[in-house]
C-alpha cells in the first residue's frame, strides 16, 4: 500500500484534479509537462503505459490518496527518463491524469540531491556533482524535463580570438581540442596575440654583444665568490671563477682558502700553454689583495694585468651572482672533487 503524506492545500489539488478532474482546462494546460516533482509521494507513479519498457506484476493493490479514497495500481515497471536518470518500480495509474515522480525515491535510488529555486529546480549527482536533470516551476509545482539542458554559451557563435582571451590564452592545439565539443566554434586562424609572447617568455631578450677580443685567451676575466657561510665536507667555502672573453667558456675550481688563488693561477696558465698551444695576454680582476699579491707572476709571464673596480653592472659581478645561484648547492655538496667545472 502506498501512502502520501498529509493533505495540504497543493499536493490536495493535484491528486484532486488527477483523480477526478479529467476535462479540466487547468489539467489540460499541465499535461504538456510529463512529469510534476512531487516530496509527498513514495512511490513514481505513471498513467501512460507506453512509456514503460519493462513491466511486472504489481504486488500493491491499490494507493491510498490524501483524499481519502484508494485506486487500483495495474502493474509496476522501469521508465527511461532521460540519459542520466531511469525510474524503477514506477506505479501505473490508468485513472491518473498526471506523472508524478517520487523526490525521497528518486534521491536514494540514484544517490542524489535536489535543489529548489524560486523559478526552477536541479538534480544534482552526489559523487560527481554533475547535473542530472532539471525542472521549471509552474503554479507552486515543478514539471521535470525529460531533454537535457544544454550550456547556452554552445550555441553562441563568437570569434576565435575571443575565445582565446576569455580562455586565458591558451594554444591553438587546445582550441582545436576545445573545438571538438563546442561544434559553433573555430580555430581556424593565425594566433597575432600580442599578449601571448610577453606572458609566455622566461626572460628578456639578450643585448647586442659587447666583445672586443678576436681570439680565445687573449683576455680572461677572474674573480673570487665566497666565504660560503656552510663549507662542503671537504673544506670548501670559496671558488675562483675564470671567463674567457671571446668564447665565455667559465673554469670554477674550488678553494678552500683565498690563499689557493696563486698556485690555481698558475697551473691554469700552464693548462693553457700545454693543452690549446697559446699563451694568455691580458687578465682581468677586481683590487682583491689575492690578486694584487700574484701582480709580479703576472708580469714575469708576459702579460698585462688590468685591475677593474667592479659595480652592480660589471660583467664579473653579475656572472658569478648566476654562477652562485645555479651551481652553488652542487659545489658545495661535490666534497671529494679534484678537477674544476667547465661551463
Amino acid at each position: 500500500m502506498v501512502h502520501f503524506s498529509k493533505p495540504t492545500s497543493e499536493n490536495t489539488d493535484v491528486f484532486a484534479i488527477a483523480a477526478s478532474l479529467p476535462n479540466s482546462p487547468f489539467v489540460n494546460s499541465i499535461l504538456s509537462h510529463s512529469w510534476i516533482l512531487d516530496s509527498g509521494a513514495t512511490d513514481h507513479i505513471s498513467s501512460d503505459p507506453t512509456l514503460f519498457f519493462h513491466s511486472n506484476t504489481s504486488r500493491m493493490p491499490s494507493v491510498n490518496l490524501p483524499t481519502g479514497s484508494s485506486v487500483p495500481i495495474n502493474f509496476t515497471g522501469t521508465i527511461l527518463f532521460n540519459k542520466n536518470i531511469t525510474l524503477d518500480n514506477v506505479l501505473h495509474e490508468p485513472s491518473f491524469r498526471l506523472n508524478l515522480m517520487s523526490a525521497s525515491k528518486l534521491t536514494k535510488s540514484l544517490r542524489c540531491c535536489i535543489i529548489l529555486f524560486p523559478d526552477f529546480c536541479v538534480i544534482q549527482d552526489l559523487a560527481t556533482g554533475k547535473m542530472t536533470g532539471w525542472g521549471k516551476q509552474d503554479r507552486g509545482l515543478y514539471y521535470m524535463s525529460s531533454v537535457s539542458q544544454v550550456p547556452l554559451s554552445c550555441h553562441v557563435s563568437l570569434l576565435p580570438t575571443l575565445w582565446h582571451q576569455r580562455l586565458g590564452h591558451p594554444s591553438v592545439a587546445r582550441l582545436k581540442l576545445l573545438s571538438s565539443f563546442i561544434p559553433s566554434m573555430s580555430v581556424s586562424f593565425d594566433n597575432h596575440c600580442r599578449v601571448c609572447p610577453m606572458a609566455k617568455q622566461t626572460r628578456s631578450s639578450f643585448p647586442l654583444s659587447n666583445i672586443s677580443t678576436t681570439t680565445p685567451f687573449s683576455l680572461l676575466h677572474c674573480d673570487i665568490w665566497g666565504p660560503h657561510q656552510i663549507s662542503s665536507h671537504s673544506g670548501v667555502r670559496y671558488f675562483l671563477t675564470i671567463v674567457d672573453d671571446f668564447t665565455r667558456c667559465t673554469w670554477v675550481f674550488l678553494m678552500s682558502n683565498k690563499s689557493d688563488t696563486q698556485s690555481l693561477l698558475k697551473s691554469f696558465f700552464l693548462f693553457v700553454c700545454t693543452q690549446f698551444n697559446v699563451n694568455i695576454k691580458t687578465i682581468r680582476t677586481d683590487n682583491g689583495s689575492e690578486f694584487l699579491s700574484t701582480k709580479e707572476f703576472f708580469l714575469v709571464m708576459g702579460l698585462s694585468f688590468n685591475v677593474h673596480v667592479c659595480t652592480h653592472h660589471n660583467k664579473m659581478t653579475l656572472l658569478n651572482a648566476s654562477i652562485a645561484t645555479f651551481s652553488m648547492s652542487h659545489v658545495l655538496c661535490a666534497s671529494n672533487l679534484i678537477y674544476p667545472y667547465l661551463f
